[in-house]
């Protein structure tokens, strides 16, 4: 059987395949995430969306091209296709979108063996310099929300298990 063979339905973003095989691209920037954190539900769209897809400039052709954009749903065993619905967990989405490269340092920052407290604190600095800056309190909690998003999202169960959140 060839790749022309399989049978594909329009995707109705209803993210089962993010959620029960995470692609490559997935795996390789997250690679100790349970969900993957580019994965977003639009409440306007009523579906999932993929913020990998979604990156303007070469970089976000080069991931439409690797995660097969526009290809359609070939998983004759999708169920979740009949009701789609937010499947993420209400923290699992940021509050902001951050540089993607501080993302991607975030996470590898996430995924190292070591304590949140000195993470922590740094943030908390962060926060307050910020405030001396002049940026809006609710911006500021904000980009410490969505910081500590990608930090925990990358953390191993285990480093979880030794040192808590």
């Amino acid at each position: 059987m060839s790749n022309k063979d399989i049978k594909t339905r329009p995707c109705l973003g209803c993210s089962y395949c993010c959620m029960e095989a995470r692609c490559v691209a997935s795996v390789r920037l997250y690679p100790a995430a349970d969900v993957c954190p580019a994965l977003r539900w639009d409440e306007v769209k009523k579906r999932h969306t993929c913020e990998l897809m979604l990156l303007p400039g070469k970089l976000g052709e080069i991931y439409r091209e690797e995660l097969c954009a526009g290809a359609g749903c070939c998983s004759n065993l999708n169920t979740w296709r009949k009701e789609i619905k937010n499947r993420l967990e209400p923290d699992v989405s940021p509050p902001v979108v951050l540089d993607k490269y501080l993302q991607i340092f975030l996470n590898c920052l996430g995924g190292q063996f070591m304590g949140m407290d000195g993470v922590y604190l740094a943030i908390m600095q962060l926060s307050q310099v910020l405030l001396k800056e002049g940026v809006p309190e609710d911006t500021v909690n904000q980009i410490s929300q969505t910081m500590m998003h990608y930090l925990k999202g990358n953390r191993r169960s285990m480093m979880k298990d030794f040192f808590g959140d």
